[in-house]
């Protein structure tokens, strides 16, 4: 894990790393848009709360389900296109892990 120290401000992943990530520590079977929204938004929101910074640059919207990371449905299109995840349904799965080392103190928050 990286020793670098997340600067003040700034979010430590990018909206597709932050969605590997989570992608990545999901049980494969139950993988799919709607779990990967609602951990995303849960994550998210709890580490803004407690540590007052957001913990990825990802934007959201409120549907009628509750909220979704905005633009999703393009934002996993594209992450197909490139090889990063595979989409059957409903069901992700990645295929790479994120491209940054994520601190421990911060892996143990979201895990």
């Amino acid at each position: 894990m990286s020793s670098e120290k997340q600067p003040k401000n700034e979010p430590l992943f990018k909206t597709e790393d932050f969605i590997l990530y989570i992608l990545n520590r999901l049980e494969p079977d139950r993988s799919d848009k709607i779990k990967l929204n609602k951990i995303a938004f849960f994550v998210e929101f709890a580490y803004l709360f407690n540590k007052e910074k957001s913990l990825s640059d990802a934007r959201y919207a409120a549907i009628d389900m509750g909220a979704v990371i905005d633009s999703y449905k393009e934002i996993l299109n594209k992450m197909q296109e490139e090889g990063k995840i595979t989409i059957e349904g409903h069901t992700i799965r990645p295929l790479k892990s994120p491209k940054i080392s994520v601190p421990e103190d911060i892996a143990l928050f979201i895990d």
